[in-house]
């Protein structure tokens, strides 16, 4: 009979999106704090109904998150509890194990189903389930506790007992140099590999500082589980390594425009045949980028109907919404007035000007005027032709633009 999980991590249950107008901020967080409680929901109504939850890291976006939150997430995994499914939690990097305030403490026992607080790769359980015994590899991150350099060589071997076998880790997976296979369980413990990581690991785009666990590609293809849950990388990317599935299940929601989340809730099933994830989506507030060429626009007005068109605002739930202007413009732009006009439909806008200037026919027209800002657009489009460098020109075009802006009262 299958194994059914749902695969959370990331979630950042009680993060702050500073960046928005305080309404609009607690809006979008009273939001982004129900997910967990969502995403119960929808396991309990899946079909074929989930057997088996973990959460891979980051339930919550600090150590010590307020207390109604956490009694709100425990309530949440109590009804899965109830509902005959095991829970497993494992602590993350944002909400870490390490302080004697840490929520992992404060609450220890009292925690719904399996909470993780083992500082080095172990095997726990076996858990009971509908589906038969799991057992769960898993680790919970422990300052000047848990042996993170160099990245785990490899994993604690899968146990013998029939069952079910998950791992469940928060960290970076990272591949070995040249692919070299891992050196065992034993010679990770033993401490090999130290030279190698330290020649590499800045290539690897990781630091000593990063307070998580990096661990080798080649470890998880030596392990044997049948699936590899994991948290920390909030994109979704999932490997097959011969008998294992190892899966990010990535980040649900957003946490501003350039960490935008999936948008679902990943479901693993686990059967004879191996191991396959699925993505349930679930509904929430957009959070969109769009690249504009202006080039094609007349006016500000012109531009500001394409945008709500192309991004539907009309029929969109008030998304967040970034707009980057590009290309060339036939009219003066002002920013400002292109948020002013899209925030009817908008939780919150922005609008970044990132053009190369003024139309040559613009600037002709401009250049013409017997003003000051003829004047100004003369001599800068002199200076722009004798820019000998790029970055020269473009630094000059820049100035135009902010000039041209400052000037925006003349006639």
């Amino acid at each position: 009979m299958a194994l059914r999980i749902l695969h959370l991590a990331d979630l950042h249950l009680g993060w702050e999106p500073r960046f928005l107008p305080e309404a609009a901020r607690r809006a979008w967080q009273q939001e982004r704090d129900g997910r967990l409680a969502q995403a119960v929901q929808c396991a309990l109504q899946l079909d074929p109904p989930v057997d088996l939850a973990v959460i891979a890291g980051d339930l919550f976006d600090r150590h010590d998150p307020p207390e109604p939150l956490v009694q709100q997430a425990a309530r949440a995994l109590e009804s899965l509890v109830q509902a005959g499914v095991a829970v497993v939690t494992v602590p993350g990097n944002h909400d870490e194990i390490t302080y004697p305030n840490s929520v992992w403490r404060v609450w220890g026992s009292r925690w719904p189903g399996l909470l993780v607080t083992h500082p080095n790769p172990a095997p726990l359980g076996p858990l009971q389930t509908r589906r038969g015994p799991v057992w769960i590899y898993s680790l919970a991150y422990t300052g000047g506790i848990t042996r993170a350099w160099p990245p785990v060589e490899a994993l604690p071997p899968r146990q013998a007992e029939e069952g079910w076998h998950v791992g469940v880790f928060h960290g970076t997976v990272v591949d070995r140099p040249g692919g070299q296979p891992a050196q065992g369980w034993q010679g990770w413990q033993g401490g090999q590999g130290w030279q190698e990581w330290q020649g590499w690991q800045g290539s690897a785009g990781l630091s000593l500082q990063e307070r998580s666990l990096p661990i080798y590609l080649q470890a998880l293809e030596g392990c044997g589980y049948h699936y590899v849950a994991l948290g920390h990388i909030h994109q979704h990317r999932r490997w097959q390594l011969g008998p294992t599935l190892a899966c990010y299940c990535g980040a649900p929601d957003a946490r501003g425009f350039d960490d935008p989340g999936v948008g679902f809730f990943t479901v693993a099933t686990l059967g004879e045949g191996g191991a396959q994830v699925e993505q349930v989506p679930f509904s929430r507030r957009p959070v969109v980028t769009a690249d504009v060429d202006v080039g094609p626009f007349a006016t500000v007005d012109e531009l500001v109907r394409a945008l709500v068109r192309g991004l539907e605002l009309e029929r969109s739930a008030r998304p967040l919404v970034r707009v980057r202007l590009r290309g060339v413009c036939s009219f003066r732009l002002q920013p400002e007035q292109v948020e002013q006009e899209l925030e009817p439909w908008c939780l919150h806008v922005r609008v970044e000007d990132q053009t190369e200037g003024l139309s040559e026919e613009r600037l002709e027209e401009l250049a013409r005027e017997p003003t000051v800002r003829g004047l100004l657009v003369r001599r800068l489009r002199e200076a722009i032709r004798q820019a000998d460098q790029p970055a020269a020109r473009r630094r000059m075009v820049r100035a135009l633009q902010l000039a041209l802006a400052a000037l925006e009262g003349g006639p």
